[in-house]
């Protein structure tokens, strides 16, 4: 009787081990599924503050714009959004506000008069990190002028069209 008891004592030793290994298996998985979660949260937070700097980005390019509109001409003058080129292309004559690969084109024949009608007018200026990219049009019928508008910063693009 007394070796029985003995017996079953010896075939339960491994139990407790089992046991334990059960129970850290399922805590483990407990925290990385929690992690996960972190980790996925703390990437959205830091795409939103990456976005609020694109679209900073997007604002400067319009102020930019019309800084380069109202300064080819002056106020009280015809507008100077086919004159940009001009104006920013030289980093020596304004180095704060220099832009990048600027050019100039027709939307129609005849286009770019004197009353800088049926113009496009396209370039890249940087920002921060990164930059932004400018499309500025002034048709024929319309006194005013339409941009588009696409600033980036690490990854995240923000688009904008002022019409």
């Amino acid at each position: 009787m007394l070796l029985n008891i003995m017996q079953k004592k010896d075939s339960q030793k491994g139990v407790s081990l089992i046991i334990v290994f059960l129970i850290m298996t399922i805590i483990i998985a407990v925290v990385l599924s929690i992690s996960t979660v972190l980790f996925d949260e703390v990437k959205i937070v830091s795409g939103i503050g990456n976005s609020v700097f694109s679209f900073y980005a997007v604002d400067t390019g319009i102020e930019k714009t019309l800084y380069f509109d109202r300064r080819a001409f002056g106020q009280d003058s015809t507008r100077g959004l086919c004159n940009i080129c001009d104006s920013c292309n030289d980093p020596s004559v304004d180095p704060e506000h220099y832009c990048n690969n600027c050019t100039l084109t027709e939307l129609a024949p005849g286009g770019c008069d004197a009353s800088c009608g049926n113009c496009q007018v396209k370039y890249d200026s940087p920002f921060a990190d990164d930059n932004y990219q400018i499309t500025a049009r002034t048709p024929s019928t319309d006194p005013d002028f339409n941009m588009d508008i696409k600033g980036f910063y690490k990854n995240v693009t923000r688009n904008l069209q002022i019409r």
